[in-house]
């Protein structure tokens, strides 16, 4: 099951353009000490020649919990692709959001991070650069 998922994962990239130049890309680590609340940062990293995302990296603790249990979240060094992963009951999983600024929820969950006094305040410029980077498309009926 993890070669599939590794491959899976690697189709959807090669697919949607995810990887950047030299094969790299971001990838959400969380920073924090200790169990508490979560400090999310983007990592740039580069897929080495071997790999084993859904196996070793999520055994590492930083992609995963265990082997075959996944759950990362990744950016393309462009910012428009979200690539995940993630593990339900009998089955890994890569779900990928092409174009993330299209989606409504994702610009309005930035707009409410990048708003919000208790968002460091790194985080809140990377957010709003983001939007600003990437302004909302107007439908035909808006024009």
């Amino acid at each position: 099951m993890i070669e599939k998922a590794n491959d899976g994962w690697f189709r959807l990239a090669l697919d949607h353009g995810f990887l950047g130049d030299g094969r790299e890309f971001l990838s959400g680590v969380n920073r924090a000490d200790d169990d508490s609340v979560p400090v999310l940062r983007w990592a740039r990293v580069r897929l080495v020649e071997e790999w084993d995302i859904m196996g070793a990296g999520a055994a590492t603790g930083v992609l995963g919990s265990a082997a075959g249990y996944p759950e990362f979240a990744m950016l393309s060094l462009d910012g428009n692709v979200i690539l995940r992963g993630t593990t339900w009951q009998e089955s890994i999983g890569s779900p990928v959001v092409p174009d993330p600024h299209r989606v409504q929820i994702i610009r309005d969950y930035v707009a409410r991070r990048s708003a919000s006094p208790r968002t460091p305040a790194a985080e809140r410029a990377e957010g709003e650069a983001w939007l600003r980077a990437h302004p909302p498309e107007q439908s035909p009926e808006q024009e």
